[in-house]
């Protein structure tokens, strides 16, 4: 999906939505704080979406005004969502937007800190979880152009997106933790997906993950590591060195090899803040300082008990370092190189 703002007005917002699929009629879900939600089919004809070959009719334009939606006048909070994908194509606040371009590289699907939300009252456009985001929407958001007030955060593989990051002047942060953080935290989830109903989405593509995982005990090394030891080759390395892989491959699934912690360390040169998990304190305050809001970011690690006794148990397994080679060296070294900087 494609998406474009071009009238941004106290009393009015118009622009054009490009649907993924070519035959689908883009419709916009409208809400604020005050007023309940309203649907928009976004139809108007726009002939210079057929001359660019975006869309074969052009019918993808809309428009609000406060005539007919009152929100726009009062000064309320809004937004504007695609409502088949749920993707935010407008965002408006009453306090002033913090004028920065930010990408989070989220190294960790549950956040050890969750910044999103402690941002998400000051910025404008905030996405998170961008790896469910399609590529196309991606480079989109990347592209915003209404306005210099977004953030965006997410697990995808970094080099892939360099270019758009530097194009639009991202600033970009990172926060490395416990390398066998991830890799646990993945196994309680393929855990949580045996007791799905078969077919469920939640365990596409990782239907032999979910079987081996489902009768392991997380919390006992020894049940960890005959699961291990036992799992295909190419099942082991999914699971192994997440970090490496975001921030080496060309593609998040890919399954890195040594030449990519060069490649990762190399990218991680390019960020402007790298914070450790046992300096979060250090890594909220270089975050505060990159946006000018300090006062607004508070130190909450978030490291739930079971996940935690997974990481443990994990730790004492003979198949740890395999697990996560490259990333301790990764880590390792990055640590290293800031140390002397």
């Amino acid at each position: 999906m494609l998406f474009d703002i071009e009238v941004d007005r106290p009393g009015r917002v118009s622009g054009w939505v490009v649907p993924d699929h070519p035959s689908a009629q883009p419709v916009i879900v409208a809400s604020s704080g005050r007023d309940a939600s309203i649907r928009v089919l976004a139809g108007d004809a726009r002939p210079d979406l057929v001359q660019r070959r975006l869309h074969a009719t052009g019918r993808c334009g809309f428009r609000l005004d406060s005539e007919t939606w009152p929100a726009l006048r009062d000064g309320s909070d809004i937004q504007l969502y695609e409502e088949r994908s749920n993707i935010l194509i407008y965002r408006r606040t009453r306090d002033s937007a913090l004028p920065i371009r930010l990408f989070q590289l989220e190294t960790q699907s549950l956040p050890f800190y969750p910044l999103v939300g402690e941002l998400c009252p000051h910025v404008r456009m905030v996405y998170s979880g961008c790896e469910t985001i399609g590529e196309e929407s991606l480079t989109g958001i990347f592209g915003i152009g209404f306005t210099d007030s977004v953030f965006v955060s997410g697990a995808v593989a970094y080099r892939r997106y360099e270019p758009y990051l530097r194009e639009r002047d991202f600033r970009r942060i990172v926060l490395l933790c416990d390398p066998l953080r991830e890799p646990a935290a993945r196994i309680l989830r393929l855990k949580a997906c045996s007791g799905e109903p078969s077919g469920s989405w939640k365990a596409l593509g990782q239907a032999g993950l979910v079987q081996a995982f489902a009768e392991v005990d997380a919390f006992d090394q020894r049940s960890l590591t005959r699961c291990l030891r036992s799992l295909p080759d190419e099942d082991f390395l999914s699971l192994a060195n997440p970090l490496t892989r975001l921030l080496g491959a060309a593609q998040a699934w890919e399954i890195p090899g040594a030449d990519q912690a060069g490649a990762a360390l190399d990218s991680l040169s390019q960020f402007d803040v790298v914070g450790f998990e046992d300096d979060l304190s250090g890594f909220v305050a270089s975050v505060g300082a990159l946006t000018g809001r300090g006062d607004i970011l508070r130190s909450r690690p978030n490291e739930p008990a079971d996940l935690m006794r997974a990481v443990h148990a994990l730790s004492l397994s003979p198949l740890a370092g395999d697990l996560v080679d490259l990333d301790q060296s990764v880590v390792g070294l990055a640590r290293t190189a800031l140390a002397t900087v």
